[in-house]
């Protein structure tokens, strides 16, 4: 049995090779830039202004000055400001040679063709101009290669150019449930000692935020030859196949002996966490000798699978796509007196977060997946930690559960 650091470097030690593809700038939006992204021009491109108001000489605020044109957002200036001359300007647009303040309108007072600064306007007197190049200068370095795309920076990307970019593709995932007692999760006429599936609608849908070709392919029973031959599907069509039950040490567990049988090498089959502990992540390499196959391996108990999902295998997908995504953690109250039985592992208990402590959350269990309706993520208990105070620190990841 490894730590969960332990596997956390493993997994991420062990991922696929990243490849790249080009698209659509629209449809970029939490992929993961394969390319540096560069300034093409200054940024502002030249000296605007900031308000609405009039462009003229600071050292003309004492005097009357007279409008010589409109300039709006869009249109190059056609006058230069020379002494006691200003020009009305709106904002965004270009100032005009000549001026190096604009004053607000609402500072001003117009009367026939003449603007006079009124006093509480010269009082607070400032430039009111984003000068050229103030944000970025052309050739400056905007986005790394390794970021995650975000719709602002599917704007700024637009600002220099951008119609297209170079990312690293989603690996492909496929999803399989496993168990003689798991149904669909439509069955109507379902038996008392049968589960509706869980695992399979909740990893297909967290897969298919993370890959443009994720499959869930069913339910397994718990038969060898039919689960050997599910997982030989699965690995020879998908990059990365998430597997949910059989990873146990129980008499129908069969998964890990396959995973050995189809030629994938085991990297860690237990890990010092609860729940998840019979986590398994295997690869399998090509005969270039790089990894070009990973399955892991979950327990079938929900909580268990949505959690591992979370800290082990989305950051092995964005490994994939050239991005180490890295595991927040926030530091909260604790808002009662908690204690556990088990010390030997680090546990990972569903909390909710209210004015900044954290509850930990009514949890019976690893099936309990009704505990994670209102949860803001997992409190972290460390392995050899028997209690916790009421109002003590502890460390918090939070997750979208």
């Amino acid at each position: 049995m490894i730590e969960f650091d332990q596997a956390i470097e493993i997994i991420k030690s062990n991922s696929l090779t990243p490849t790249t593809e080009i698209i659509s700038l629209k449809d970029a939006n939490n992929r993961v830039l394969a390319q540096n992204i560069y300034a093409d021009r200054d940024m502002p491109p030249f000296d605007k202004s900031a308000v609405d108001g009039y462009a003229c000489k600071k050292e003309d605020i004492t005097l009357d000055l007279k409008k010589v044109e409109i300039i709006a957002a869009g249109q190059k200036p056609k006058y230069e400001i020379v002494h006691r001359t200003c020009s009305q300007i709106m904002t965004g647009a270009m100032v005009p040679q000549g001026a190096n303040c604009v004053v607000m309108i609402e500072d001003t007072v117009y009367n026939d063709g003449v603007i006079t600064i009124q006093d509480r306007g010269k009082d607070r007197i400032k430039s009111n101009i984003c000068s050229k190049g103030e944000d970025i200068k052309k050739g400056e370095l905007v986005l790394n290669k390794g970021e995650i795309i975000t719709s602002s920076k599917i704007g700024s990307m637009s600002n220099f150019g951008y119609s297209q970019v170079e990312v690293y593709k989603r690996p492909s995932i496929g999803i399989i449930s496993t168990g003689d007692e798991i149904v669909p999760n439509d069955s109507s006429n379902i038996q008392e000692f049968q589960i509706r599936d869980i695992n399979g609608p909740m990893l297909e849908s967290l897969a298919s935020e993370l890959s443009d070709n994720s499959q869930f392919i069913g339910i397994v029973t718990d038969n060898k030859e039919k689960l050997k031959d599910t997982l030989i599907k699965s690995t020879t069509k998908f990059q990365i196949t998430i597997i949910s039950g059989g990873v146990s040490e129980g008499e129908y567990d069969y998964v890990p002996q396959i995973l050995k049988e189809i030629g994938f090498t085991i990297l860690f089959n237990r890990v010092a966490i609860q729940p998840g502990k019979p986590a398994t992540f295997a690869i399998k390499k090509d005969n270039k000798n790089k990894i070009d196959r990973v399955v892991f391996a979950l327990p079938g108990n929900p909580v268990s699978s949505l959690i591992q999902f979370h800290l082990m295998i989305k950051p092995l997908i964005f490994e994939c796509m050239g991005h180490n995504l890295s595991t927040k953690k926030i530091s909260l109250k604790i808002d009662q007196y908690y204690k556990r039985k088990n010390i030997d592992r680090t546990s990972l208990i569903p909390g909710k977060i209210d004015n900044n402590y954290v509850s930990p959350i009514l949890y019976n269990g690893s099936a309990h997946i009704l505990s994670l309706f209102k949860s803001d993520g997992v409190i972290i208990i460390p392995k050899g930690v028997k209690s916790v105070e009421k109002g003590d620190y502890v460390q918090m990841i939070p997750l979208n559960l």
